[in-house]
C-alpha cells in the first residue's frame, strides 16, 4: 500500500506542495514512503490493528483517504461512434447454434423444412430419429405434461398444408414446414423463447410477402454497439445481435401487394425503386411483453441510428467498390424494429398492406 500510494503522488503534478494528513503535515515536497507509512500506522493503531496485514476494506478506506489529496483530472473519456467502411457479412459464415434436446420440452423450438432428410447432417438426423422413437412411445397424458404455455396446435390445424409436427399427434416441436414456405437458408432454425417462436410462425404464414429470412445467433454474426446509464449513474457499453433479418425483394413484394388489391402504398415503394433500391431488409429484435430491462430503449435507439448510417453509406458507395460476390445484393435499404408479441398483429398487418 505504501509503495502504490507513493507512486500515485510521484506521477501527479500539484499546483502547490502542501499536504496536511492530520498528524503528519508536509510542505515544499512530495510525501515520501516514510510519511505515508506513518499515516497508515497511526490509523492502524487507532483501529487496534497489529502487524503488516490489511483487509480489502482497510485497503479501500486508505485509498479513499489519500485520493482526496490528489489533483482532480480535467479530462473525461468520451465514447464516439466512428463510421467505418461497409463490411459485407455472409449468412453462411454464421456460427452454428445448438441446444439440449430436453429444451424442446420447454420453450425452445426447432423448425425444419420438408427436405430435412437431405439437408441435415448425420448427427442431427440421428437425434431426430431418437426423438421420434421416444415421443412416439408416450401416452397422450404423458405428452400433456410437456406442453408449453404457448399452444401452436391451432395454427397447425388451420395451416396443415404448410406446417406439421415432426411426431404425429404431438404438439411440440420440431415443426416441419413446407419448403416453399420455409424461406430460410438455414437447414435447421432454433429459437430459445416463446416470443421468437410465435414470430417464426407469423413469418411462415406471411411467406408470400417475404423473399428470405434468417434467425441470427446471439453471438458472432452481426453485433450492434449501444450504451446506457445503468440505474441512472453507471455508464455501460455493450453489443447485441438482432434476432431476425428479413429480406423483401421490392419487385416480388409489389407484385404480391397488387395481387391483394393494395394500391395506396405502392407509390412509396416505387419511389425506393426509383432511388435504386432492390431489397428491403427488415431487422427485428424480439422482447417479451413484460420486458422492463433499462437497456432495451438504448438498443432500439442505437440500432435505428446504426442502420440509418448503413443506408447512407450504401447510397454513397459505388457498386464497383463492393466485393464482387456481394454486388447483386448491395442495393438494399434497412429498417429496424424492436417488437413485443402484443405488437405482432399490427406489424404483420402493415406488412400485408405495404405500410413499411
Amino acid at each position: 500500500m505504501v509503495y502504490e500510494i507513493n507512486h500515485r503522488f510521484q506521477l501527479r503534478t500539484f499546483e502547490s506542495l502542501h499536504f496536511d494528513f492530520g498528524d503528519v503535515a508536509i510542505d515544499d515536497r512530495y510525501p515520501g514512503e516514510e510519511d505515508i507509512e506513518k499515516v497508515i500506522r497511526k490509523a492502524m493503531a487507532a483501529a487496534n490493528i497489529e502487524g503488516n496485514r490489511l483487509s480489502r476494506k482497510n485497503k479501500n478506506e486508505i485509498e479513499l483517504f489519500f485520493n482526496q489529496f490528489l489533483p482532480r483530472g480535467t479530462k473525461k473519456r468520451v465514447f464516439v461512434n466512428i463510421e467505418g467502411d461497409l463490411q459485407p457479412t455472409a449468412t453462411h459464415e454464421m456460427v452454428h447454434h445448438s441446444l439440449r434436446l430436453s429444451a424442446l420440452d420447454k420453450e425452445a423450438t426447432a423448425f425444419l423444412s420438408e427436405n430435412f432428410e437431405s439437408e441435415l447432417q448425420n448427427d442431427n438426423r440421428a437425434v431426430l430419429e431418437y426423438l421420434h422413437g421416444w415421443r412416439g412411445g408416450l401416452t397422450n397424458d404423458e405428452k400433456q405434461l410437456f406442453l408449453p404455455g404457448f399452444q401452436p396446435e391451432m395454427f397447425i390445424q388451420t395451416h396443415k398444408d404448410i406446417i406439421r409436427t415432426f411426431v404425429k399427434n404431438d404438439g411440440r416441436s420440431p415443426y416441419v414446414v413446407n419448403t416453399s414456405r420455409f424461406k430460410n437458408p438455414q437447414s435447421l432454425v432454433l429459437v430459445s423463447h416463446t416470443p421468437e417462436k410465435e414470430f417464426v410462425f407469423q413469418l411462415i404464414a406471411h411467406a408470400g410477402y417475404i423473399d428470405a429470412w434468417i434467425k441470427s445467433p446471439d453471438k458472432g454474426f452481426y453485433s450492434i454497439d449501444y450504451e446506457y446509464w445503468r440505474r441512472g449513474k453507471d455508464r455501460v457499453r455493450r453489443g447485441f445481435n438482432p434476432d431476425f433479418f428479413i429480406q423483401l425483394s421490392l419487385d416480388n413484394y409489389i407484385a404480391a401487394l397488387e395481387t391483394q388489391g393494395q394500391t395506396k402504398p405502392l407509390d412509396a415503394l416505387r419511389k425506393l425503386q426509383d432511388d435504386g433500391i432492390e431489397y428491403l431488409i427488415k431487422v427485428v429484435e424480439i422482447k417479451d411483453d413484460d420486458d422492463d430491462d433499462e437497456a432495451t430503449p438504448a438498443k432500439a435507439e442505437y440500432a435505428k441510428d446504426h442502420f440509418e448510417k448503413v443506408n447512407q453509406k450504401l447510397r454513397a458507395t459505388n457498386i464497383a467498390d463492393i466485393p464482387k460476390p456481394y454486388r447483386d445484393d448491395a442495393a438494399q435499404h434497412y429498417t429496424f424494429d424492436l417488437l413485443k408479441p402484443k405488437e405482432y398483429d399490427q406489424w404483420f398487418a402493415s406488412l400485408r398492406k405495404g405500410e413499411l
